[in-house]
């Protein structure tokens, strides 16, 4: 059974030269789509070693999902705010690289990423395949996100 969380510090050799291509990327206002805090780069980082080392760890190849943003970084500032909050990322894995200094990561509320259980549904996850949305309560995916993701999404405490 594959892992529902797999957290790897100290992942690349180089942070520092990660970093400095990451914010080279460009993050323009102008083309900025979604519900998100924070500027999507306009071009993708170079993944393909990333995405090959971490099927390598899980024993299984990954790839981009279609319709995701694979690949892109995100400048987010203190205080950057998103229409929604809570969401799903439409894949079975979702990954995150942490770019940030240490400076900036040290002080409470700092940022990263927070998982939640979405106590009327009881739900972690997503169902990915139509007989277990079924066993949820739902006729189809949409229906579930709508109901239990989408009418929460800036409701943490539910």
């Amino acid at each position: 059974m594959l892992p529902s969380l797999l957290i790897v510090d100290d992942f690349l050799s180089d942070l520092w030269a990660a970093r400095r291509a990451a914010l080279g990327l460009g993050y323009d206002p102008a083309l900025q789509h979604g519900n998100f805090p924070g500027l999507n780069s306009t071009a993708p980082f170079a993944t393909a070693p990333i995405d090959t080392a971490i099927s390598n760890l899980l024993g299984v190849k990954l790839g981009p999902a279609p319709g995701t943003q694979h690949g892109h970084c995100r400048l987010t500032s203190k205080g950057a705010k998103g229409k929604s909050g809570v969401h799903i990322d439409p894949a079975a894995y979702s990954g995150i690289l942490y770019l940030s200094r240490p400076e900036d990561r040290a002080k409470p509320h700092a940022g990263g990423t927070d998982f939640f259980r979405h106590k009327r549904a009881g739900l972690e996850a997503v169902p990915q395949d139509p007989a277990k949305i079924a066993a949820s309560g739902y006729g189809d995916l949409n229906a579930l996100v709508d109901h239990v993701v989408n009418r929460d999404t800036t409701n943490a405490a539910k």
